[in-house]
């Protein structure tokens, strides 16, 4: 049975995309699940304790993202050409594991 989180991030996606890779973090201070997809990155906020709401609230286009720096041990930044930018912070895992995951990015 898959994840309230992981159906969400699925219906966006188009069609022969698919879902690679999924981390538990914080984007921008808000609790959720980063995915990366074999065309997009993309953030599904849960808030709630008892009762989860999920809501995608993020998604972007790999030939968007400028540029991915790791700012500490558990925190990366990333920023879109259009100046948008982002701050990441895991809980379990290194952030070296998540910055490597958008240096493996598929050639569009």
């Amino acid at each position: 049975m898959a994840h309230k989180w992981y159906d969400i991030a699925v219906k966006s996606l188009d069609q022969g995309d698919e879902i690679s890779k999924s981390y538990s973090l914080k984007l921008n201070d808000k609790d959720g699940y980063l995915l990366f997809s074999s065309k997009k990155v993309l953030f599904v906020h849960g808030e709630g304790l008892l009762r989860k709401k999920y809501e995608l609230t993020f998604e972007l286009p790999y030939e968007k993202i400028e540029s991915v720096s790791k700012t500490g041990p558990y925190e990366l930044d990333f920023t879109d050409v259009e100046g948008g930018r982002y701050k990441i912070k895991t809980f379990e895992i290194s952030a070296s594991i998540i910055e490597e995951n958008f240096k493996t990015i598929p050639a569009a």
